[in-house]
């Protein structure tokens, strides 16, 4: 009985530490260029600009002084990197800096199948 009560609370988090290393760690549903203007009073190091260029056989990440198109904070770019928000999301909530078009078409570059999927806390 106590499973069919629902409670939110905490579970899987990620700190981005190395921002490049991160998003060049993975593949992309599809080829795309973004550059991501990163906040982080935590871990300061992660902060600054950085333009991704992404694909399904991997990605490219450096440092760069362009115009960011998504502007959020290091414990945003970790729950999207774990799949379970989105930019479209995180944006309606105040949390990404992004104009519609540009989250919408972040969130294609960043999808994968299959999601990810931790049941178990540890």
């Amino acid at each position: 009985p106590r499973r069919l009560v629902r409670q939110p609370r905490d579970s899987l988090w990620v700190r981005v530490v190395d921002v490049p290393a991160a998003l060049e760690g993975r593949r992309y549903a599809v080829p795309g260029r973004c550059v991501f203007e990163i906040h982080d009073r935590f871990c300061p190091w992660t902060e600054g600009r950085y333009e991704l260029e992404a694909g399904a056989d991997g990605a490219r990440c450096a440092t760069t002084g362009a115009e960011p198109d998504i502007t959020l904070g290091a414990a945003d770019l970790g729950a999207v990197l774990l799949g379970g928000s989105s930019f479209t999301t995180l944006r309606a909530a105040g949390r990404v800096q992004a104009d519609p078009e540009t989250a919408r078409r972040a969130d294609t570059v960043f999808a994968w199948e299959p999601r990810p999927w931790c049941p178990e806390v540890f």
